[in-house]
């Protein structure tokens, strides 16, 4: 039993490496490939039709990809129709492949999260994964981790994005216990502008005309 469960994980970690070198390959044609291939198993193995059929484990079939270096280069390829799909999939899921994902999508989330917007499928799939409530579902992102991504999208050229995430850091500020011992007061401040908040002063850069578009650049960094 202990060597046959050995040699599963040895050609585990075989067709994981073979994936993740196609998924990265450089010759666009056959990364193209790679990627359709997967997206369309994703596709026919969660979708509704699989899922209400009775005693289906249809799901289990897209738990090959659900693992953190695979979904990295998937996110990092900007592969958003599969990544969406995938996003929009947690009741075609079971609920620990659910939770597996999330566990698994973690070190993408820095990426995965400067794609929201208000205006994309993929976009508004993202802002509901940070949605400010007191929840500790397994089924959602940690509280700490939807903090995080709310002062990511502080960061977005979109201006919508950023009152957006401007109106749920109100919320943690407020609801921070012990909040109103701390100066000064947030409820007392005007925060019309906070949206526009991170800004580089030092810019070539003109804002005289500002159509709300950041003018955070990309070579100053923030470690969030």
């Amino acid at each position: 039993s202990g060597s046959r469960s050995q040699h599963y994980e040895d050609h585990k970690a075989r067709y994981k490496k073979l994936l993740l070198q196609l998924l990265a390959h450089p010759i666009e044609k056959l990364r193209l490939g790679v990627f359709t291939a997967v997206l369309q198993c994703v596709k026919t193995n969660l979708s509704v039709l699989k899922a209400s059929e009775p005693g289906s484990t249809s799901c289990e079939k897209v738990r090959f990809i659900i693992d953190a270096d695979i979904l990295y280069e998937i996110v990092a390829n900007a592969a958003s129709e599969l990544v969406t799909h995938l996003l929009k999939s947690q009741l075609l899921m079971s609920p620990a492949l659910w939770q597996l994902m999330l566990k698994e999508l973690n070190r993408a989330l820095p990426i995965l999260q400067s794609y929201a917007s208000a205006n994309t499928v993929l976009g508004t799939s993202i802002l509901a994964m940070l949605e400010t409530k007191p929840s500790t579902s397994p089924s959602e992102i940690t509280q700490g981790e939807k903090l995080c991504g709310t002062l990511r999208c502080m960061l977005s050229t979109d201006l919508k994005v950023r009152s957006e995430a401007l109106k749920r850091l109100s919320w943690y500020l407020s609801n921070e216990e012990g909040g109103v011992r701390w100066l000064p007061i947030f409820s007392e401040l005007n925060v019309t502008d906070l949206a526009n908040l991170l800004i580089v002063v030092d810019t070539p850069r003109s804002v005289d005309n500002d159509l709300g578009r950041s003018v955070f650049q990309v070579r100053v960094s923030v470690g969030l």
